[in-house]
């Protein structure tokens, strides 16, 4: 083997202990004991009902921390499609790679977990199902929320991320699908102004069409 060296020192995010679990099977597929060994998720998912079941297999490369993804028809040996992930961190948690409907067309998507903030603040790669070629494109729209919820019943995606003081700083966004494009129509925001001493809240709503900022609201921090 190749390896002979130390894996790259690399800060790694807070963890978890009751994420939600996938609980896929691992596996290492290298016993080189000069350096740190690959590791394999394998996952099993069901796109849509009228499609064969899928077999997913995430491998990482702590060497690397790169990621492959290799997906392939369940009893196919053979994946019909490899994707080059982003480079990312290994975690315990298992909450690496879920299958989630995230455009609302009724086939389910690559949710692949990128990071973990120590506030609790998750990002995330996604790749849209394509009916077409059957298989998995990148999705920029999707990658710069934070914390997604997607809502099936209203299509709407709801996202909340904080950034310190207790939670008291934070961003809430509401999306909707617009002509196949994803558009922002609520957004609710909160700061804290070092100067004043006092937290800022600015909330934006839909008014004909256009989002545009309604309420500004002031008040005192919090005091012990």
């Amino acid at each position: 083997m190749a390896c002979q060296k130390e894996s790259p020192k690399r800060p790694f995010q807070d963890e978890v202990a009751n994420s939600q679990k996938t609980h896929p099977r691992k596996h290492v597929v290298s016993s080189d004991l000069t350096c740190f060994t690959l590791t394999k998720q394998e996952y099993s998912f069901v796109i849509n009902p009228s499609l064969a079941n899928i077999i997913v297999e995430l491998i990482f490369d702590p060497n690397t921390f790169h990621r492959t993804i290799q997906i392939s028809k369940a009893g196919e040996s053979a994946p019909y499609q490899i994707i080059a992930a982003d480079v990312g961190e290994h975690r315990s948690y298992e909450e690496d790679l879920r299958a989630i409907d995230v455009n609302f067309d009724g086939y389910k998507d690559l949710v692949l977990l990128d990071w973990y903030g120590a506030t609790g603040n998750k990002g995330y790669s996604f790749y849209t199902f394509d009916r077409l070629s059957t298989s998995f494109i990148f999705n920029t729209d999707l990658g710069g929320l934070e914390n997604p919820q997607f809502d099936d019943t209203n299509k709407r995606i709801r996202t909340h991320s904080v950034g310190g003081m207790a939670g008291n700083i934070y961003r809430n966004e509401t999306y909707k699908y617009e002509n196949g494009k994803l558009k922002l129509i609520h957004a609710v925001y909160q700061d804290f102004d070092q100067n004043t001493d006092h937290f800022i809240r600015k909330t934006k709503h839909m008014r004909n069409g256009q989002l545009k900022d309604s309420t500004t609201i002031i008040f005192p921090a919090f005091k012990g």
